[in-house]
């Protein structure tokens, strides 16, 4: 899951990152080398304009199993 401030929740935030964008460092999440987040997020709705300020928060709400 990822939540982006400032004022996310207006955007739908937070929401499910797809599988390829992360994984696990421990029990951390990363993003991949080659995931853009600024893109996705901007993709997801978030403005453009905001993207300069942003703080973010991801966490594992659910990890299937492999």
């Amino acid at each position: 899951m990822i939540d982006v401030s400032p004022r996310g929740y207006m955007y739908g935030f937070p929401k499910e990152l797809p599988e390829t964008a992360w994984k696990l460092k421990g029990s951390r999440p990363i993003f991949n080398k080659d995931f853009d987040v600024d893109k996705w997020l901007v993709k997801n709705g978030y403005p453009r304009s905001s993207l300069e300020s942003k703080a973010i928060r991801t966490w594992v709400d659910n990890v299937k199993e492999q």
